[in-house]
């Protein structure tokens, strides 16, 4: 992708050993770096440190790989200069401790609307236009989606009650679920209005006290393609689906990304780019602050 000269890059780096391997993780810097086409920020590494993070005036990058015990290579988040981010794996030799590699993703969390009350859900307006450019295997399972908690408690991580995610585009992923529900929520897809059928699943993973709810379109699923949705009509329809009233409950943070890789195969690669913002009230948002309509 083309993107406008700058002088600026990301970069304090850490060396981590796991299983006789040593992978360089680079967590945030801010040196010159010459001939860097827009380069604002880049995040690496190859284990799930959860000090991997490069944080930004609204949330953070990290690539998030709770799911990997062990792999040769890593994995690379950039952010631009306009805020959009591009993520690039090569894994070989994976060994995964859970279903998956894990979930890059970007996290926005930081601007006086979080977290939110329920109650006070008004508007939340969340846009995402995104490039799956190479998976491989092809049977790799992968999905993009937005994942936010619904929380007792205003602070993060605490007094968790379900985690949501939204999918808008999986590749040999299934949800290991069972169907709860069907509702019809419309959706701008490519600057288009459209109506949704969305299926919904619930589940109870091991190693979560909580359950997790899966919204995943039926009628649509493409590797590129762009998505603008209404997060409250989703909340309505999980209180509705669920029979819960949630209006005294929090959302403390909205998260944006992919969850990809399997234990089936021994390398694995998944790149994509993506583009977004978030519109709450009258303002719009992505990770550098507010952005203009």
């Amino acid at each position: 992708m083309n993107r406008p000269v700058v002088a600026i890059a990301v970069a304090i780096v850490i060396v981590v050993s796991v299983i006789g391997l040593n992978f360089f993780v680079p967590i945030g810097r801010f040196a010159p770096v010459d001939n860097v086409s827009g380069v604002l920020a880049t995040v690496t590494g190859a284990l799930p440190d959860p000090s991997v993070y490069s944080y930004f005036p609204t949330g953070y990058v990290t690539p998030s790989l709770w799911g990997l015990r062990s792999a040769d290579g890593t994995t690379e988040m950039t952010v631009y200069q306009d805020g959009s981010v591009d993520f690039i794996s090569n894994l070989k030799n994976v060994d995964v401790g859970g279903s998956i590699v894990g979930y890059p993703h970007v996290g926005f969390n930081a601007t006086q609307y979080f977290p939110i009350k329920i109650s006070e859900l008004t508007t939340l307006t969340a846009y995402a236009s995104f490039d799956f450019y190479r998976i491989s295997p092809a049977l790799l399972s992968v999905d993009f989606s937005y994942d936010f908690n619904i929380q007792s408690s205003p602070s993060l991580h605490k007094g968790v009650l379900y985690e949501v995610m939204i999918w808008e585009f999986w590749n040999a992923a299934y949800p290991v679920a069972r169907l709860v529900g069907v509702v019809h929520i419309p959706a701008s897809i490519n600057g288009v209005e459209k109506e949704v059928t969305w299926l919904v699943f619930e589940a109870k993973y091991n190693d979560q006290s909580y359950p997790t709810v899966i919204f995943a379109p039926l009628n649509f699923n493409a590797r590129s393609m762009s998505w603008e949705i209404s997060i409250p009509e989703f909340v309505n329809s999980l209180q509705k689906v669920l029979k819960q009233n949630l209006s005294n409950d929090y959302i403390p943070e909205l998260d944006v990304g992919s969850e990809f890789g399997t234990a089936l195969f021994p390398n694995e690669i998944c790149d994509w780019t993506l583009s977004y913002w978030y519109e709450i009230g009258n303002s719009r948002y992505n990770l550098l602050g507010q952005v203009s309509k």
